[in-house]
């Protein structure tokens, strides 16, 4: 599967380069539907939910549920998403790195409320979009 970039809802119909997301997540508001995603694969990919003033959330799957992790850091700035999202495309490793992770698989068990809704809501975004994905392709 070719990389897939989605933001607001939207499959980016453009091939995808450090310029386009650059750009795009620049775009993001932080109001309403305010998130991109790049998508390796259904279970494999990066995305961030949020906009300048409040800042933005990373999150990324690598393929399964106990892989599944979320920046620590819940305001990072357009620039930082730009730089992880773009290092993620050029599979430069450094975005894993660069930027403090916890792990999501224990999320459910409780604590952090408000980041467990800005997570669930980034969750029901990609699985509505693999639905959408899943219904347009047959």
């Amino acid at each position: 599967m070719p990389v897939e970039f989605i933001v607001n809802g939207d499959t980016v119909e453009e091939a995808v380069t450090a310029e386009l997301i650059a750009r795009s997540i620049h775009s993001l508001t932080g109001d309403g539907d305010s998130f991109a995603i790049l998508a390796r694969d259904s279970q494999v990919y990066i995305q961030t939910s949020g906009g300048p003033k409040d800042g933005f959330i990373l999150e990324y799957r690598d393929g399964s549920e106990v892989a599944h992790y979320a920046s620590v850091n819940t305001d990072l700035t357009a620039d930082e998403v730009v730089r992880a999202m773009q290092q993620y495309l050029a599979n430069d490793t450094r975005w894993k790195t660069d930027i403090e992770w916890e792990s999501l698989a224990f999320e459910s068990a409780g604590g952090g409320t408000g980041r467990v809704l800005v997570i669930g809501l980034l969750i029901v975004l990609v699985g509505a979009w693999l639905t959408w994905k899943l219904i347009r392709t047959t």
